[in-house]
């Protein structure tokens, strides 16, 4: 029976064909919030008229309308691919051997043309009528993974859409079952190495664990242009394309465990790799795990300087901005996501 409140929230989804032209929302998700943001931009005529003391309600009208939806959710073993898809652009699946496994490799490439229907399903507290607020044209505009010690690995996800309806029905809540969480007793990360690339899949090889990490945050942002309302168009947007750089970054919580891997490469401004992978532990019976591997093959240091603030152990905290290396062998950065999902 539902709740009159945030008990009975649901978020389903489906990927659009045509941008912008809203789909069946297929897709479940379990999410920790949903948070959208309702814009309306709205006019005001002068209207000086004898007599008035206010704006008359009549010379107010809507001339354009857009979304914004943050979505913040643990990180699971299905089901994941598509986010990922939305947020880089290019993705290729392949099945590990003859297992249940499929490698998605999600890649940094064009988002023109790709978009998602989501629909959010939210309570009234007094009749427990979940209501359906239905967003179409929705692209990922900054995501982040994060993982703290101890804790599950998150995820965040911001979309932009182009309008909201509440007059599309209710999905029926449907979920993926069999779910792992990645979490911190999952997490390794690794710097340096040697990389190589082959069938569009870049490895690497030898590297070495990075030594006293206790939290990671991994961001990515599309500069995409989201306000082009034009004549015609009804006050609504056409589809949002990129006017600017795509941008990766990150924070590593550290320990100042090795001047070698922290304060050296920030004094130099060297070029890294750096890898951090979740590997489940939920066999698929043929010896393969649910993994999420984020290689980033060039890396500088944007700071690295240890603090000493007292009797306890010295910090050295890092952030770091991801780069193409000069030849464009390597992608800015790769995502691998491993699991039973034959397709994102």
């Amino acid at each position: 029976m539902a709740t009159g409140s945030g008990l009975s929230t649901q978020l389903m989804l489906a990927e659009e064909s045509t941008v912008g032209t809203a789909v069946t929302v297929t897709r479940g998700y379990e999410a920790d919030s949903v948070k959208p943001t309702h814009q309306k931009i709205t006019k005001v005529s002068m209207g000086l008229r004898a007599g008035g003391r206010g704006h008359r309600e009549r010379n107010r009208v809507v001339t354009g309308k857009s979304v914004t939806l943050a979505v913040p959710m643990t990180v699971m073993s299905k089901g994941m691919g598509v986010f990922f898809k939305h947020a880089l652009g290019a993705t290729t699946t392949t099945q590990i051997a003859s297992s249940l496994t499929y490698r998605q490799i999600h890649t940094p490439a064009d988002i023109t043309g790709k978009s998602l229907t989501l629909q959010a399903g939210v309570a009234e507290s007094y009749s427990g009528t979940v209501r359906p607020y239905t967003y179409n044209g929705a692209k990922v505009t900054d995501w982040e993974l994060s993982c703290q010690t101890d804790d599950l690995l998150k995820a965040s996800f911001t979309f932009d859409a182009w309008n909201w309806t509440t007059a599309t029905a209710l999905a029926t809540a449907s979920y993926l079952s069999a779910l792992e969480e990645f979490h911190w007793g999952v997490c390794t990360a690794t710097i340096g190495g040697s990389l190589a690339i082959g069938s569009g899949r870049t490895t690497v090889t030898t590297p070495t664990v990075l030594k006293g990490l206790r939290g990671v945050s991994l961001k990515g942002a599309n500069g995409l242009r989201t306000d082009r309302r034009f004549a015609g168009g009804a006050g609504i947007k056409a589809e949002q394309l990129e006017n600017d750089f795509r941008t990766f970054t990150g924070e590593l919580d550290l320990e100042y465990a090795d001047k070698a891997q922290s304060s050296d490469l920030f004094d130099s401004d060297a070029s890294q790799t750096l890898q951090v992978t979740w590997t489940g532990i939920t066999n698929d019976a043929s010896g393969n795990f649910p993994v999420l591997r984020v290689t980033y093959p060039k890396v500088k240091f944007d700071t690295g300087t240890p603090e000493a603030g007292g009797p306890d152990i010295v910090e050295g905290k890092v952030s770091f901005t991801a780069y193409e290396e000069d030849a464009g062998t390597y992608p800015l950065i790769q995502v691998e996501y491993e699991s039973q999902d034959t397709a994102p």
